[in-house]
């Protein structure tokens, strides 16, 4: 019993270490956000809490989007970062936060919208697509409403690009080197669970490629672009060939 108590107890410690010292303490700390996030950072919460507190206001019907939007900011940008900057002392030149080499990131862009933008169009008559775009089917109220969600969808980029392509990637690099780009696909993959079927399965390239784009720029803006020009792009082929709900 004594031997069994001792491997327990050692069991314990080497495990605490791993996830406080070595790569196993970021990708912990990465889960954790991510799950506190779909628990209060998600639109649910702010129905469930804020919206009567709150009362009406100008934005009220795509409000709980602009809380999704807001919390992201915080969960996935500015909580990261101090994290990285105080718990690793990494700063923020080293999780992407630079131009990096764009002389690759801007080719990369300019490729990828002239590939995917005729895609988009092509698919948009399908049903599931119609149904799905925008996220929140609030924003077609009014045109205002609409151009008021695009802007602050635009900004959640950043702070999911950065979640995955600058905090997550480059804190495990030391660790496990190129093996990170495919360990931060995983949750990227997995936070798309619910969407289209060809988009749940495109994530697991999309997230293995702007891994490799953030890899080999050492930033994460041009995964921002992309990402962004392509989710605005579904809304906006939504917008203008169908028009606001009646």
């Amino acid at each position: 019993m004594q031997g069994l108590g001792r491997n327990l107890v050692n069991l314990g410690r080497e495990t605490w270490l791993v996830l406080v010292r070595g790569p196993g303490a970021p990708l912990s700390f990465a889960t954790a956000l991510l799950l506190l996030w779909q628990c209060y950072g998600y639109p649910a919460t702010y129905h469930e809490t804020l919206d009567g507190l709150v009362g009406p206001w100008r934005y009220r019907a795509v409000a709980p989007s602009l809380y999704w939007f807001a919390t992201n900011a915080i969960m996935l940008f500015a909580v990261p970062l101090g994290a990285a900057r105080f718990l690793w002392k990494r700063p923020a030149r080293d999780l992407g936060l630079g131009l990096g080499n764009w002389r690759v990131g801007l080719p990369a862009v300019g490729i990828l919208c002239v590939l995917l933008f005729p895609l988009i169009i092509l698919v948009a008559p399908w049903s599931d697509f119609r149904s799905t775009y925008p996220l929140d089917p609030n924003a077609l109220r009014s045109h205002e409403l609409f151009w008021v969600y695009e802007a602050g969808y635009a900004s959640f980029f950043v702070g999911w690009e950065f979640f995955f392509r600058g905090f997550l990637l480059f804190t495990l690099e030391p660790a496990l080197g190129p093996a990170a780009i495919a360990v931060q696909m995983v949750p990227f993959a997995l936070m798309h669970v619910g969407k289209p079927v060809a988009e749940m399965l495109g994530s697991v390239v999309a997230g293995l490629f702007l891994g490799v784009l953030a890899w080999r720029t050492r930033s994460v803006w041009y995964g921002v672009a992309i990402h962004a020009a392509v989710a605005l792009s579904m809304d906006f082929v939504v917008y203008a060939r169908w028009g606001l709900n009646p």
